[in-house]
């Protein structure tokens, strides 16, 4: 029974760990490289098969969704090392089709209210909660791209999971 509990457990933690609605999939990118390296293949329940090797690095996973007026990433860090996160050097992008690019701001309005921690351990989850830009659809955005701490940090860019795959 104690066995049966605890696996019990463990598949609720690991299913909460990504967004009911995902719109958005991302991984780390390489800093200077094209991001249509990254590309999408197949999607089935939280198995993603996408580009591989060269400038894209899988020690980064993010999961993006767009509600209610916010933008949320949920974002795991599979590094062996800890990222440093800073309420000042965190950037979020979000590119629209239309060809704009939107610099998106935090939920947070000041930095002590940050709520995600400075050093996000190896295997930790955090989420990015940021306010999206007005009548902005899932269908709207190309890509998000979220640069997370400074000298220690990685470049995330976050792509649409095709349409056909949601459904």
């Amino acid at each position: 029974m104690k066995k049966l509990l605890l696996l019990g457990l463990c598949f609720f933690v690991l299913g909460c760990a990504t967004l009911d609605q995902a719109d958005f999939y991302g991984v780390r990118v390489t800093q200077n490289v094209d991001d249509k390296a990254f590309q999408i293949y197949d999607f089935e329940g939280q198995n993603v098969v996408h580009s591989t090797g060269g400038s894209i690095n899988g020690d980064v996973e993010a999961w993006g969704e767009i509600k209610s007026g916010h933008i949320v990433i949920k974002f795991k860090n599979k590094m062996a090392n800890t990222l440093r996160s800073d309420y000042f050097f965190d950037k979020f992008y979000l590119f629209a089709k239309s060809g704009t690019v939107y610099s998106l701001k935090k939920q947070e309005p000041v930095a002590y209210r940050y709520n995600v921690p400075e050093d996000i351990r190896a295997g930790q989850w955090v989420t990015f909660v940021l306010d999206a830009p007005a009548n902005i659809q899932a269908e709207d955005v190309e890509k998000i791209v979220g640069e997370i701490g400074l000298l220690s940090g990685a470049r995330i860019v976050l792509k649409r999971l095709p349409q056909a795959m949601l459904e």
